[in-house]
């Protein structure tokens, strides 16, 4: 832990004191860690003990308040966007929102017409859920492969939070989930992998054959428009 909070500090101090456009605040804040960092590693005895307890305090400190950094500097600045579109999807609903307006199901013998157009409606509806959570999933997967820079990872393996914040598990989460080339696993996670990309693609085909069929609805119905308007 020692280690990693001194790997932690000099990538701060790099990060907050040298790159221009820094406030003079942060510059300050480099320069004290760089200090404390400078005698910890060469105290001795008893002094390097006390050293190092108050060199990893600053560190544990200054990353503490990461989120605060100036523009650019920010640790995980690239998955603010991803956080900011994830908090207007509900997490507390494991069901869609459609959902609860599909059919239960009558258990009595209803052959009408209105029945059977209402049925459809509202399993079409489900279809078009489905496609977009496949449609969110793929794209924030793909958000979530542009926001693992180098300099994320890094403060990910270098964490010394401890229990992880809240930030660092939602991202650890993100980068688990994340569709992966199967060539990259061994069998068994690469079967699950290409079963979870065919699945993907048959349900965005299954959106494509009822964007069609909607779209020539429409057009039948813009056709008949214009006709009453003649």
């Amino acid at each position: 832990m020692q280690k990693k909070a001194i790997t932690l500090g000099n990538q701060l101090v790099d990060e907050l004191g040298i790159e221009p456009g820094v406030d003079t605040l942060s510059k300050w804040i480099a320069h004290y860690i760089a200090e404390q960092i400078e005698i910890a590693e060469n105290a001795k005895g008893a002094d390097k003990t006390e050293a190092d307890e108050r060199c990893f305090r600053a560190i544990l400190q200054l990353w503490q308040h990461r989120a605060f950094y100036p523009r650019g500097h920010r640790p995980f600045e690239d998955f603010e966007p991803i956080f900011n579109t994830l908090s207007r999807l509900d997490p507390e609903n494991p069901q869609s929102f459609y959902r609860s307006f599909a059919s239960t199901g009558s258990t009595e013998a209803d052959n009408s017409d209105e029945k059977s157009s209402v049925e459809t409606y509202t399993q079409l509806i489900l279809v078009i859920d489905e496609a977009a959570r496949t449609i969110i999933e793929l794209l924030l997967s793909e958000a979530t492969e542009g926001a693992s820079s180098k300099k994320a990872k890094f403060y990910l393996k270098n964490d010394i939070s401890d229990p992880p914040p809240d930030e660092l598990k939602a991202i650890q989460l993100l980068t688990e989930r994340n569709l992966k080339n199967p060539q990259n696993y061994a069998s068994e996670v690469r079967a699950f992998t290409i079963k979870r990309l065919k699945d993907r693609i048959a349900k965005l085909d299954k959106f494509s054959a009822l964007c069609k069929s909607v779209k020539k609805d429409l057009n039948f119905k813009l056709k008949t428009a214009h006709m009453r308007e003649v």
